[in-house]
């Protein structure tokens, strides 16, 4: 009789240790709030083996109630999946439709640009501004060129009216070297040229004296009286201001036209770069959504 005792109550125990392993499985499956809220046996005592043993009937409902949870959950798989499935399927459909119409879109571009490129008008207004930059380029290069030969001709005029002066060592007794030599000699030709003119005009009259100042004028340097004229007049300065004005204008308005054309250029080409990636991610995203469909 004590044999049998002790074996039944090692099979109550045995038994109410499945119960719990039992017990914890579902719970884990239905959920830590479930479980928190449906782990108090009637409301009074948390599962063990003395409540299993002294409360079987509350622990059984508890066992129950996971049961049927687990059952609605597995229950609403098949709806979750429908829905998922059906929600997939819009999502693609909405995909693919932006894909042809984004593909159709980048055609439609690329079929404009090269034809454009092959007939050479890609655009109207564009062709004309163009045309106007490149009219405009082509005056300032000229204007350029005048100016830069006009400034070489007065800077080698004042050169050579500044060597003319003689302005060498601070003693003219003194010689700086071959400079200094060569300038006495063309003193000494011009002094020699001018005494033979006055001998010449001394012979003559009057009049043949003004014909000799004319003749002694025109043996001197052009570039130096065009100079002294603008010195006299002081009019050459400020139309060299005014060009000089105008050039510089010109040229802030060419660089702000570069600016421009180069920020539109990279504009666009940021614009089809990122239609082009746009479509290559929605293609990759189509491939894999075909790939996932056929597996």
């Amino acid at each position: 009789m004590t044999q049998l005792e002790a074996a039944f109550r090692e099979q109550l125990t045995e038994r109410n240790n499945l119960l719990l392993v039992l017990w914890a499985r579902l719970s884990s499956l239905c959920g830590t709030d479930w479980a928190h809220n449906n782990s108090l046996i009637n409301g009074r005592a948390l599962p063990s083996l003395e409540s299993v043993a002294t409360m079987l009937p509350g622990f059984t409902k508890n066992l129950l109630a996971a049961v049927k949870t687990m059952e609605t959950m597995v229950g609403g798989f098949q709806s979750r999946i429908k829905n998922m499935e059906r929600d997939l399927w819009k999502d693609y459909q909405a995909l693919e439709g932006d894909l042809d119409t984004k593909t159709k879109k980048l055609d439609r571009l690329e079929s404009i640009v090269r034809n454009g490129v092959a007939s050479g008008t890609l655009n109207s207004s564009e062709h004309s501004r163009m045309v106007r930059m490149e009219e405009a380029y082509r005056q300032l290069k000229i204007e350029n060129a005048t100016l830069r030969t006009a400034s070489n001709v007065r800077s080698r005029a004042a050169y050579s009216a500044a060597g003319e002066e003689g302005v060498g060592s601070p003693s003219p007794s003194i010689p700086t070297g071959p400079r200094d030599r060569e300038k006495k000699s063309r003193k000494g030709r011009d002094s020699e040229r001018s005494s033979t003119l006055t001998r010449t005009s001394s012979s003559r009259g009057g009049s043949s004296r003004g014909g000799g100042g004319v003749s002694l004028g025109a043996e001197t340097n052009p570039y130096e009286t065009a100079l002294a004229e603008r010195g006299h007049g002081g009019s050459g300065v400020a139309e060299d201001k005014t060009w000089m004005l105008r050039l510089r204008d010109l040229e802030t308005k060419l660089k702000a036209e570069r600016e421009g054309r180069n920020l539109d250029r990279t504009a666009a080409r940021q614009r089809l770069g990122g239609l082009e990636s746009e479509n290559r991610d929605l293609r990759g995203e189509v491939m894999r959504m075909r790939r996932g469909r056929e597996t």
